[in-house]
């Protein structure tokens, strides 16, 4: 767990975001969900993811989220069950999460407050928030799984 909640999964999971995995890396992260299944369940009914994304690339980026439509995120997602990392990045996703599972006690960083969220999952983009200028809050709902 250590390894996932620390800047060394960054690779891994820029290459799902980019869609190039490898078969050892869809192996390597069905070991690593099977670990995060284990961890006991968030409690908090919604979380937050806050990125970073480049002023250029934001209206792209943002292109596909729009109300209404349904977004698959494909990898593990690193949350925070605090909103103290809303200041740090100009994209916060507030999600309304089913599968979170508590990783701070086993996280690099422990006094976040992490939360991870399955991969493979869908999103119902519920809101979007682009009133301050070069920031862009997203609600996004969790969607129960195809399986």
């Amino acid at each position: 767990m250590l390894w996932f909640t620390s800047d060394r999964s960054n690779d891994l999971l820029a290459r799902f975001r980019a869609g190039t995995v490898t078969p050892a890396d869809l192996a390597f992260v069905a070991v690593l969900e099977a670990a995060i299944e284990k961890l006991p369940w968030c409690r908090e009914e919604y979380v937050d993811r806050v990125i970073r994304i480049p002023a250029t690339e934001l209206p792209a980026f943002l292109a596909k989220y729009r109300r209404g439509e349904i977004i698959r995120w494909p990898a593990p997602t690193s949350c925070s069950a605090t909103h103290a990392f809303r200041g740090r990045g100009n994209v916060i996703f507030i999600i309304r999460q089913r599968t979170g599972r508590v990783v701070g006690p086993f996280s690099w960083y422990p006094h976040e407050d992490e939360i991870v969220i399955l991969g493979g999952r869908d999103y119902a983009v519920t809101s979007l928030d682009d009133r301050v200028p070069g920031r862009v809050v997203v609600g996004l709902e969790e969607q129960p799984s195809r399986e």
